[in-house]
């Protein structure tokens, strides 16, 4: 798996911290290098020569402040003295600073912290989350507060096996399945009985991709697709769900769902996205 720059971007909240304690656990891993950042937007319109005098001591003093939060990660959270990291401060809004970093570190994967199970669904892909899958060229996996370890062995990668332009895109999942030896289930939730032939051509692609992990392939009814699969994948113990995001697909289906089918489901595994 060739990843060599993790980005982590924390605000110092407990499901931050713990983002950064699975991102440690996956530097050892891979031997990557972490990448921690922390960003605030301050708000300067029209800002003359006095407001300047107020304003740049005021951040001198947050650039301090985040320097000593970064400093005590190294001794709060277990490892991560023992991996290659570096942290930054930015004052900007948050997802510029992830768009930078990611541009500036050659960064190959994100990981990001959720309150899990005491989020709904909303919240989790809500804001700077949502924006982070959408933008990013590379897997982000967001991870709940409730999973103090990263080791997944039950994997279900949710599929609408529509065309897949280069199968080639899965190969987040395939390599963390067999960095971690997990089998996958690839599980098409469906609103009917259908499963038309040019679905069956993707499937087979899919299934010779991974011939050399344990997968399986299964259908699952529910008029409702996102409760459909958080149903299946707490139904079948999954210890991690992994996503292909585009546009008119399964994932907005799951996360663009109209307002009367939004369902308060917490998130309580990791969640894998990656972009075709």
């Amino acid at each position: 798996m060739n990843i060599k720059n993790i980005l982590v971007p924390t605000d110092f909240s407990p499901c931050s911290k713990n983002a950064v304690r699975i991102a440690v656990d996956l530097s050892k891993k891979l031997g990557a290098k972490i990448h921690l950042i922390n960003a605030i937007h301050v708000p300067t319109p029209h800002m003359d020569i006095g407001g300047q005098a107020i304003i740049e001591p005021m951040l001198e003093e947050y650039e301090e402040e985040i320097d000593k939060k970064f400093d005590a990660l190294d001794e709060e959270i277990p490892g991560l003295k023992d991996v290659k990291h570096d942290h930054r401060a930015y004052i900007s809004f948050t997802i510029d600073a992830i768009y930078t970093a990611m541009e500036t570190k050659k960064i190959d994967m994100i990981v990001m912290g959720t309150k899990g199970s005491h989020d709904t669904l909303e919240k989790l892909l809500g804001g700077v989350s949502s924006e982070v899958i959408r933008i990013a060229d590379v897997p982000v996996l967001v991870v709940p507060e409730t999973t103090k370890q990263f080791k997944p062995k039950k994997i279900v990668f949710a599929a609408d096996f529509n065309k897949i332009e280069s199968i080639g895109r899965l190969s987040p999942l395939k390599d963390i399945a067999e960095l971690f030896e997990a089998e996958i289930t690839i599980v098409n939730v469906t609103e009917d009985d259908k499963f038309p032939f040019s679905r069956l051509v993707e499937s087979f692609k899919v299934d010779k991709f991974l011939k050399n992990i344990k997968h399986s392939f299964e259908t699952t009814k529910n008029d409702d697709v996102r409760a459909g699969l958080f149903e299946f994948a707490e139904k079948n113990s999954a210890d991690m769900i992994a996503m292909m995001p585009r546009k008119h697909s399964l994932f907005e289906k799951i996360f663009k769902s109209s307002v009367t089918k939004k369902v308060a489901m917490g998130v309580k595994v990791p969640l894998l996205t990656f972009h075709e």
